[in-house]
């Protein structure tokens, strides 16, 4: 009698110990629906919709106390944003665009300020450790900083621009301005282009190009061979301080002394001056 009641005991501790520690299988259902829930907690968030700037056209003009531009479009599509600064620059490119220049920026951002809410890259560089200008953002029109050309973010896009130069002077008479920011848009077009013919017939007969002396021919061949070791090189004029001048004839010049962002096997900015004149009216010298 005595092992019949020790043996009723040990199954009953047993049952309870199964009763215990036994769940029922989850369903194949609850799994999945726990796998989402998961899967969505770790994904990261979608990233800021950043929003289209249809093409607005501003005349030709300038902001008080600011460089002259001559008309230009101005415009962001979709698509082109968390890009590095060449990228951004070639999706503008792809449209037979640019980046907008800081000066472009600024006059389009005083017309109409709902623009200043896009984060951009600028063609535009300035001197220092981060010379790539952007421009935009929550601050608005009054937003900017300065960055590496690799420098990455998720909200910054790419608003476009046809060309324009800036050009700053004293001068204000129509034609000049007129004249000057064709000559120096003629210069960026043709080595953007490749056309060693339209190069050359920027240039004297005889020049100085950074302290060398070239003949027409010289200088477009140095064009050539520039293009052989960086075949995919662009310039982009952002201001120049335009002025009047003389040769060492006592012969009447333009002097322009120009802010560039250039790209031949990285991007870089430079500061060049551009001496205009003689019986050509052609390129003197280059410095």
């Amino acid at each position: 009698m005595r092992n019949l009641v020790s043996f009723t005991l040990t199954l009953a501790l047993l049952a309870g110990c199964e009763g215990a520690g036994s769940h029922p299988a989850p369903s194949p259902s609850a799994v999945t629906e726990t796998a989402g829930a998961s899967a969505s907690a770790s994904q990261p968030p979608p990233p800021p919709k950043v929003p289209t700037y249809p093409e607005r056209k501003l005349e030709a003009g300038s902001r008080p106390k600011e460089p002259w531009t001559r008309g230009f479009a101005i415009s962001r599509i979709e698509g082109g944003t968390g890009l590095e600064f060449l990228d951004a620059q070639g999706h503008c490119r792809e449209r037979g665009l640019s980046l907008c220049t800081e000066t472009q920026w600024t006059r389009a951002c005083d017309a109409d300020a709902s623009l200043g809410a896009i984060e951009t890259w600028t063609a535009s560089t300035v001197s220092g450790d981060r010379p790539f200008v952007v421009r935009g953002g929550k601050d608005g029109c009054t937003a900017r900083e300065t960055t590496l050309p690799f420098d990455r973010k998720v909200e910054r896009a790419a608003v476009c621009c046809e060309r324009a130069v800036g050009i700053r002077t004293t001068n204000t008479n129509a034609a000049f301005l007129g004249a000057s920011s064709k000559f120096l848009l003629d210069l960026e077009r043709a080595v953007n282009d490749g056309n060693r013919a339209a190069f050359e017939a920027l240039y004297a007969q005889q020049t100085r190009f950074l302290g060398k002396p070239f003949t027409r021919a010289g200088i477009g061949k140095e064009l050539t061979i520039d293009l052989g070791k960086f075949p995919k090189q662009w310039v982009v004029r952002d201001v120049c301080d335009v002025s009047l001048g003389k040769d060492e004839a006592g012969d009447a010049t333009l002097v322009a002394s120009c802010q560039e962002t250039y790209f031949r096997g990285k991007p870089y900015g430079a500061r060049v001056t551009y001496v205009r004149g003689g019986p050509d009216n052609a390129i003197l010298e280059v410095k």
